[in-house]
């Protein structure tokens, strides 16, 4: 749901921000991006836990997005870094052939952080958003959600959700992985929201993680 409304408010202010102004239009195939002379494909049902990061990144040009009924909006793209491997605006990310976004699974970890926000992040917007993060551990051998958590997913309701927990990549630049940590009963869980719409997903924070993972809760050590 926050996903889906900081869309909405970003399209709204974007529209107003765009109101009788020309701006440069990248060149675009469907929904793809040619950029650089390399078709940058959209992607669709990404991860939805991923978070971009934008100390790299660099405005490349505007995106016209098409919608029912003839109507057109621009929005601002950006190239994440030097890398080039995803182009993205408030709205979608484009990535380059051969470059996938990391799924959940099955991926290295380099660090991992206790993250508390304050308000919503809207890419390329101001926003007044603000975060505590609390530095955690960093990885010195092959870690990955797997061995953080069971891969089985655990049938519970009514927890208690607390802040974010937030990892970063080992071989993917400014993107990181953000889960908010719940518990239930005694034990701790992640969130690993799944879909276009971030369904819920909880899976058990494993024995030998749980300390670690929930030493900068508020009140809870």
């Amino acid at each position: 749901m926050k996903k889906i409304i900081a869309l909405l408010l970003v399209a709204v202010v974007v529209c107003l921000t765009f109101a009788g102004c020309s701006s440069t239009e990248l060149n675009y195939e469907t929904n793809n991006i040619l950029y650089n002379d390399i078709v940058y494909e959209r992607c669709v049902g990404e991860n939805y836990n991923i978070q971009i990061f934008e100390d790299n990144a660099s405005y490349t040009g505007v995106f016209i997005e098409i919608y029912a009924y003839g109507q057109e909006l621009p929005w601002e793209v950006y190239v994440l870094n030097s890398e080039a491997n995803i182009l993205y605006s408030s709205h979608a990310i484009w990535v380059k052939p051969g470059y996938a976004i990391p799924d959940n699974f099955g991926v290295e970890f380099s660090s991992v952080e206790y993250v508390v926000p304050n308000g919503l992040d809207f890419l390329i917007m101001e926003d007044g958003y603000t975060e505590e993060v609390t530095p955690l551990m960093t990885f010195s051998g092959s870690i990955k959600l797997e061995d953080i958590v069971e891969t089985a997913v655990s049938e519970i309701t009514d927890y208690v959700e607390y802040d974010v927990i937030r990892f970063g990549y080992v071989d993917h630049a400014d993107i990181k992985a953000e889960y908010d940590i719940c518990s239930y009963e005694g034990k701790y869980y992640l969130n690993v929201r799944q879909g276009e719409y971030g369904t819920d997903e909880l899976h058990e924070i494993k024995a030998e993680y749980v300390e670690l993972l929930t030493s900068a809760i508020p009140n809870e050590r």
